[in-house]
């Protein structure tokens, strides 16, 4: 970046508590992402016999048939987990826990990384990170993308409540 005094000292300096908040953020994901479980004591209908088998060793089970079971928010638990498990209300438990994961550590993160961004996006000259981020990309501002999106609102929402009608 061409900046030179202050202004070059300041962004430098907000790229590395940028990267560092980066980090922390991504650890405390990790952490949560490895701290979850939910225990089942009733036999998680639908899993194939793979996850099943891991869920039961997890869970400290006699057998894969037997349990109890312990699914996590690591992949290999997740994702067939909610591709496979039969109940709505255990995929609902595992969505949730996998959105919200680190959710109150990194809230203050997330504040903090966004106005480090708009604050590095001002010494460019930008109004905002978007702006920063579109400068180097097809769409020329924000009010463009609105547009674009309006447009695709247009055609899309009509059609979806159509399809959840038939449904």
């Amino acid at each position: 970046v061409g900046l030179d005094g202050d202004e070059k000292q300041t962004f430098n300096a907000i790229r590395l508590r940028l990267s560092k908040l980066g980090s922390d953020f991504s650890i405390n994901v990790l952490d949560a992402t490895k701290a979850f479980e939910l225990t089942l004591t009733e036999k998680p209908e639908g899993l194939p016999e793979s996850a099943l088998a891991l869920a039961a060793e997890r869970g400290g089970g006699k057998s894969p048939e037997e349990g109890p079971w312990k699914i996590g928010l690591d992949m290999a638990s997740y994702l067939p987990s909610m591709k496979h498990l039969k109940s709505s209300e255990i995929r609902e438990k595992l969505y949730r826990a996998m959105v919200s994961r680190a959710a109150e550590k990194n809230e203050p993160l997330s504040k903090e990384i966004l106005s480090l961004k708009t604050d590095q996006a001002r010494i460019l000259g930008y109004e905002n990170y978007a702006d920063v981020s579109l400068a180097r990309k097809m769409a020329k501002n924000v009010a463009e993308i609105d547009e674009l999106h309006e447009l695709l609102a247009e055609k899309a929402v009509p059609a979806a409540k159509r399809e959840l009608e038939e449904l």
